[in-house]
């Protein structure tokens, strides 16, 4: 989606930059067509990779490969040759790699809605996107400033009832970390519509826009900056009719940068069984930072994705799929969490292993009275006194973790705990059975 809404277009303001520099208001329109030509050599570019990666395999590698190369190198000899030559470059690999059919498609999907909301328009001025632009606009730069401010009220007048709910108990948790997802300088670049389903019972319509935007995008958590993100970023937002006056009100939010590869699945009806949330990879802004499991996490390179959150037993849970460096999808954690009523220090409970070493900073290995334990697990804390009073060192839950058909391990932060496995085969279900065991054992 990010190659099909910026990519020959940034070629094409690049080129239209050149020439108004110093023409005053009359010579900045002169670029627009220079520009064009930049974006139409490496659409054709992208035509020939196209057709030449239809020849057979493997020589469509071969050929599209060396006509890449000779495309980009000729187009340097050209006036203003490193802009040919870049886009020559994307070009080439939009048409290698398909996605130049995408972008036509994309553009004729668009190009049919827009039609199709214009034929809709004629019985229902709310599908006439003149109108219907300006009224999403709004809830977009309101849900920014929301957002960031914790205007837990002002959701409620644009939200259908469960996405207010799912909302306010994710900024709930990230306001209860510490934190706050700051956006300022917020700006639209575009914004267009890519589906809609116009029903008879007006209540049932939905229309998607897709928001390319820009921001200063910064987490902080007591008073320190974690992150900023200034980059260009894509979301589909889901709209549906508001009962009482048919405006548009916010269903959902979809994110460009969601990671689906990694998701486990039927995960939506996990929480709905449950009475949670599930929000994709929106539990990013939550990615714990402190203990040991989270001390290799940060924001650049970590991912946390799967994300379901709730409240069980009047405690705040969540479950979600956590991988230290994202591209090592191999090397990730099913973890369940749970904010308890008092605090443990930190507690690390593990199964013992033939190598075992690390994730134990700052902590002392404390032997168990209960000499079959030792033989299973080993333990880790910052502070003797509270290990004893850790209900969850209990010779029957722990008979319960070890019979559990995967490797389960412990962990609290203060009053976080953490179970989590690296078995992708573990369940949130399984997950949340021994979490429920836990609070029996913890009298919650």
């Amino acid at each position: 989606m990010q190659n099909l809404f910026s990519i020959l277009d940034i070629i094409a303001r690049a080129g239209g930059g050149g020439s108004g520099g110093g023409g005053g208001g009359g010579g900045s329109g002169g670029g627009g067509g220079d520009g064009g030509i930049f974006a139409l050599w490496g659409y054709g570019v992208g035509l020939v990779c196209k057709y030449l990666m239809k020849l057979p395999r493997p020589i469509n590698w071969i050929i599209t490969g060396i006509f890449s190369i000779v495309a980009v190198i000729s187009s340097f000899y050209l006036p203003l040759g490193w802009l040919f030559g870049i886009a020559a470059a994307v070009g080439a690999y939009l048409g290698a790699t398909g996605k130049l059919d995408n972008m036509h498609n994309f553009i004729k999907r668009h190009a049919k809605i827009k039609s199709k909301l214009k034929e809709a328009s004629l019985n229902d001025s709310q599908w006439d996107w003149e109108t219907v632009k300006p009224q999403v606009e709004q809830i977009f730069y309101k849900f920014q400033d929301d957002w960031a401010n914790f205007n837990y009220a002002s959701f409620q007048t644009y939200m259908i009832p469960y996405y207010y709910k799912r909302t306010m108990l994710l900024l709930g948790i990230l306001q209860s970390m510490g934190r706050q997802n700051k956006m300022s300088e917020v700006k639209i670049l575009r914004i267009v519509p890519v589906a809609f389903h116009d029903e008879a019972d007006d209540s049932r319509d939905t229309l998607t826009v897709a928001f390319e935007a820009k921001a200063k995008d910064e987490l902080w958590e007591n008073g320190q900056k974690l992150y900023q993100d200034n980059n260009t970023f894509i979301e589909e937002w889901v709209f549906v009719r508001n009962q009482e006056d048919s405006a548009w009100i916010l269903s959902n939010i979809e994110q460009n940068t969601r990671t689906r590869w990694l998701e486990l699945g039927n995960l939506q009806e996990f929480a709905n069984q449950n009475g949670f949330f599930y929000s994709g990879d929106f539990g990013w802004l939550l990615m714990p930072k402190r203990g040991q499991l989270f001390s290799k996490s940060n924001f650049k390179n970590s991912d946390l994705n799967s994300h379901v959150a709730g409240v069980y037993r009047n405690l705040m849970v969540q479950f979600y799929v956590y991988a230290p460096i994202k591209e090592q999808s191999q090397n990730r954690f099913v973890i369940a969490q749970a904010a308890l009523p008092k605090s443990y220090g930190n507690i690390v409970v593990r199964r013992k292993q033939r190598w075992s070493w690390g994730g134990t900073k700052g902590l002392t290995k404390i032997s168990m009275e209960w000499g079959d334990f030792n033989k299973m697990y080993e333990v880790y804390a910052s502070d003797m006194e509270r290990v004893t009073s850790f209900e969850l060192l209990h010779p029957v839950f722990m008979e319960k973790l070890h019979a559990l058909p995967f490797k389960t391990n412990i962990e609290v932060v203060d009053n976080v705990v953490y179970l989590y496995t690296q078995d992708k085969g573990a369940s949130y279900e399984q997950m949340l059975s021994i979490l429920n065991d836990a609070f029996d054992e913890m009298k919650l």
